[in-house]
């Protein structure tokens, strides 16, 4: 019916059924009628539907939503394998913020305007900064020398946060006071860091 509608040529339609399987890992299903496959792989049926008459641009809304970590990933292996293989535009709408860093260019949507539009690495460098979390002998120390380095702190129960921009910068400070650091946790920035600078971190009431 889809190679009908797409005006697929009569004599490729089985050879294309056979492509799109394959590429999602389907074809040893063929068979079988879609509602006795299992999400992901409906989900994936779908995205070989729309594959079948060799689109230029694809568009997908939120193509993983609701499937299990296992299955999104071997969702994401299909995309990222379409994509180069096919050479296809993919416009993609997901929820999932580390769906999202796979992505060439991302657009960050809030109330229906869009509010920041950049390469992952750009937008994270612009909104985020990188974390340590460290244990000290001498936290007066400590805090003497991320004040003269002009970083920003805050003390807690037993340990130490500390932001900086660049994590080489921080990792080069801290390794001043290695001797009397116990314990150290990095965390660089994430897109969900990105996504709550921009948007606010305040829950909305749905309209």
């Amino acid at each position: 019916m889809h190679c009908v509608f797409y005006s697929v040529p009569a004599h490729e339609v089985e050879e294309r059924i056979r492509f799109v399987l394959e590429l999602v890992d389907l074809l040893a299903e063929r068979k079988k009628l879609v509602g006795a496959l299992s999400g992901g792989m409906k989900r994936r049926v779908e995205i070989a539907r729309g594959l079948i008459h060799y689109p230029k641009v694809l568009f997908l809304d939120e193509p993983t939503t609701g499937l299990d970590p296992q299955t999104r990933a071997h969702i994401w292996e299909y995309i990222i394998r379409l994509q180069k293989e096919r050479n296809i535009t993919i416009f993609l709408t997901t929820h999932y913020m580390e769906e999202a860093e796979i992505c060439n260019k991302i657009a960050v949507i809030d109330g229906g305007v869009i509010v920041a539009h950049d390469t992952p690495y750009a937008l994270k460098k612009k909104y985020t900064k990188d974390k340590a979390y460290l244990s000290t002998t001498r936290g007066d120390e400590l805090e003497r020398l991320l004040t003269g380095h002009g970083m920003d702190y805050i003390k807690k129960e037993g340990y130490y946060r500390v932001e900086a921009e660049q994590i080489d910068r921080l990792l080069e400070v801290l390794a001043l006071h290695r001797e009397h650091i116990t314990s150290i946790e990095i965390k660089k920035g994430t897109f969900n860091d990105v996504f709550l600078e921009i948007t606010g971190k305040a829950i909305r009431e749905e309209t």
